[in-house]
């Protein structure tokens, strides 16, 4: 939330972050995953299912050679875990006029109405310049790109 709104103290995870709006931050993210979770909402072999990322870039995960799919890692870690989707969240809820209308156009233009809509189409895969990832990190890249354009 702190790195959304351009604080210089921004290297804390959200369960440290003391500023008004984080706990609805918390509250919002815990229940995105655990509906995308549990309603299955994101594709197969759109992302690592922990960290969202996609699995040519996760640690967690390696490519089957003879079948080209995913197999997952039992001893590893997500290098970039509780990042794209609370980024993308905290946009929604406490981001800059520029974010909330970016994703709003964005989703409106693919006709999503509703939060269902809205989860089930951040976890659709798409081809992404050869990579298989989620709309969600779609949302992510050009949040970060628009951040770094800001600066």
């Amino acid at each position: 939330m702190c790195f959304i709104k351009g604080h210089i103290n921004s290297q804390h995870s959200i369960d440290d972050c003391v500023q008004r709006g984080s706990s609805e931050i918390r509250k919002g993210w815990q229940e995105m995953k655990t509906l995308m979770a549990r309603n299955r909402w994101f594709e197969s072999f759109s992302g690592c299912f922990n960290c969202h990322v996609p699995q040519a870039i996760c640690k967690k995960w390696v490519q089957k050679k003879e079948q080209g799919k995913w197999e997952r890692l039992s001893n590893a870690s997500c290098q970039f875990d509780n990042i794209i989707m609370l980024m993308v969240i905290t946009a929604m809820l406490e981001g800059k006029d520029w974010m909330i209308k970016m994703i709003n156009n964005w989703v409106e233009g693919c006709g999503v109405e509703n939060q269902e809509q809205l989860y089930k189409w951040y976890g659709q895969k798409v081809d992404w310049g050869g990579i298989e990832a989620s709309r969600l990190v779609q949302v992510f890249y050009r949040l970060a790109k628009g951040i770094e354009e800001q600066a």
